[in-house]
């Protein structure tokens, strides 16, 4: 077509390779963005459920710090208060004497808690065994107690005047690009969680808290 000028219309514009390759470059940078808010927003999940964690174990081992300082806790002077020769490395029985001159017994253990997951639990009651589990916190996959002397070694239960409490908590979400590997032991050296303890949920993150404690009452 003509212009009355005598001219031609411009027949310029996009070739289709130009268009391909346009296209490409948007796909590219596309990806790179969606790759990039993936990458932080599950480095900030992440770091939420680390720091939700660390609470929990904190919380927990807090509580399990205060109470077992107190055991053998007696204003009457009985002298029969004490940690109870049932506790194990699994499980923690003491007693201690109200203000009322009441025995109260108090036990931490690791059971299933209502949702399938291992639970830190706590009983209270009038006489060992007495009371209802109670669960402390969720998702708790080991928990041990050790029973020392004043010089450190190692005694029964009943004999002991310290604790030393080991505990590992883990993120309710796994984290499929994390893989831990890690053997978890308490001070003694001992290993509480092995790798192969843990084989079918490798991908959660952990982490582990100890605490030696002086029971107050004890050993006086």
């Amino acid at each position: 077509m003509l212009l009355s000028s005598g001219r031609k219309w411009s027949q310029a514009g996009y070739t289709l390779v130009e268009l391909m390759v346009a296209v490409a470059l948007t796909g590219i940078v596309t990806v790179a963005i969606y790759k990039s808010y993936i990458s932080v927003s599950t480095g900030y999940d992440v770091q939420d459920q680390l720091v939700e964690v660390q609470q929990n174990a904190r919380v927990a081992m807090d509580r399990m710090v205060r109470e077992i300082r107190m055991a053998g806790y007696d204003p009457t002077d009985t002298g029969t208060a004490g940690i109870d020769a049932s506790s194990t490395s699994q499980q923690i029985v003491f007693s201690m004497y109200d203000d009322a001159s009441a025995m109260t017994f108090i036990s931490y253990r690791l059971g299933v808690g209502s949702s399938g997951s291992k639970d830190l639990q706590r009983q209270e009651g009038a006489s060992v065994g007495a009371g209802a589990w109670q669960s402390v916190i969720q998702n708790v996959d080991a928990l041990d107690f050790g029973y020392v002397a004043v010089d450190g070694s190692t005694v029964a239960p009943e004999a002991a005047v310290g604790v030393e409490l080991a505990i590992v908590v883990r993120t309710s979400n796994e984290d499929y690009g994390y893989t831990d590997t890690r053997t978890y032991v308490n001070q003694a050296g001992t290993t509480i969680l092995a790798p192969a303890d843990y084989a079918t949920a490798k991908n959660f993150r952990r982490r582990l808290l100890n605490a030696i404690i002086a029971c107050r009452n004890l050993g006086m």
